[in-house]
């Protein structure tokens, strides 16, 4: 029997994937692949309750401690993996040294993936300029920012250059790197809590919980729950957190608070900003809520047929509200999700990038 191959997942788990990746791959390829992984951003346990097998938290060390716990364990895969599937532009050693980095991987023969998840290569220059000038952005009006930053477009180079695989997590990056592999986003339904009925309406219950400022379009979706409240009052209830304070939070509420939020809640509300969805709208949608959400025309062709996302941009999304305040009805997703975001749909394409 040929030696099982070793993959390495790390080294920045945006979207929980590294662990969806490594119980796929002790399911289906556990005759061909071992998976470890290693994390240089560790969650609170309190927002997430995410393992991994090496872990470097580099915001509680020392950076002498960093650096030299980096190497060694540079040193050591080197030894112990074929595989490395990198996430989020984020390698073993610091950002100086990933030319080198790759380098050394070409040289000894191991396979590289690098998966890019949105941030990692889209400039927030860009996300800024979309923010403040959405109607021109939708009349056609081009960008006068580049959609990606020199240490993004070196970052780029470096993958083009030396790695084996690249995917990307949302059709838009593929405006950034024309020759990536579209890797749709998967849901681990493990992660969910238990789905209980939708509390009876009205009111109608509307959920907008955004990570950060700059990629949701927080203004226009601020606006239009203002207005709707306004005029139908206690018809709806809404839950904002840091709307009171939109311009420093960070995470909002807990990975589990949200989760909880979601089973009670009938709307959520993903992006005005983007273009596409993520795994909150999954994570949604498997909830038994209704998302709205801003799908850019321009990506249409990667949407799949008898998507219940209920789609709106700026001009539209009060009166998408407004007809869910008037006829929403609980939404049946899960055929949907399970045959277009389980990570099983994927299988022989997944095989091909970790063993080939």
């Amino acid at each position: 029997m040929a030696r099982k191959k070793r993959i390495l997942f790390g080294a920045v788990d945006i979207g929980y994937r590294i662990d969806t990746y490594s119980k796929f791959i002790e399911e289906y390829f556990s005759d061909h692949l071992i998976a470890e992984s290693f994390s240089k951003y560790v969650l609170p346990q309190d927002h997430f309750k995410t393992q991994y097998t090496y872990v470097c938290p580099v915001y509680h060390w020392h950076p002498i401690r960093v650096y030299l716990y980096c190497f060694c364990f540079f040193i050591y895969a080197l030894f112990r993996f074929d595989v490395f599937h990198f996430l989020s532009g984020e390698l073993i050693l610091t950002r100086k040294l990933r030319r080198f980095e790759m380098q050394i991987y070409k040289l000894l023969g191991k396979k590289v993936i690098m998966h890019f998840v949105g941030a990692d290569i889209r400039s927030v220059n860009y996300l800024d300029w979309k923010s403040q000038h959405m109607e021109d952005y939708l009349a056609g009006k081009p960008s006068p920012e580049s959609l990606s930053l020199p240490y993004q477009k070196a970052l780029i180079q470096d993958a083009l250059d030396y790695a084996d695989t690249l995917l990307v997590s949302t059709p838009d990056l593929l405006d950034i790197i024309a020759s990536a592999t579209y890797l749709p986003v998967f849901l681990n339904w493990e992660h969910l809590p238990e789905r209980t009925p939708k509390a009876p309406y009205p009111p109608l219950k509307i959920l907008f919980s955004p990570s950060g400022t700059r990629t949701k379009g927080n203004q226009y979706i601020y606006a239009a729950l203002d207005r709707l409240k306004e005029t139908y009052g206690n018809r709806v209830e809404i839950y904002t957190p840091g709307y009171d304070n939109k311009e420093h939070f960070q995470y909002s509420t807990t990975r589990y608070d949200l989760l909880q939020k979601m089973g009670s809640y009938h709307i959520v509300i993903d992006q005005m900003l983007i273009g596409w969805y993520g795994l909150k709208t999954l994570e949604a949608l498997a909830m038994g809520c209704t998302v709205i959400c801003f799908m850019d025309s321009k990506y249409q062709k990667f949407l799949f047929p008898h998507s219940p996302i209920v789609e709106a941009d700026i001009h539209s999304l009060y009166h998408a509200l407004e007809q869910q305040v008037s006829s929403w009805t609980p939404p049946h997703h899960t055929h949907w999700i399970q045959k277009h975001h389980h990570i099983s749909a994927y299988s022989k394409l997944l095989q091909e990038i970790w063993i080939g």
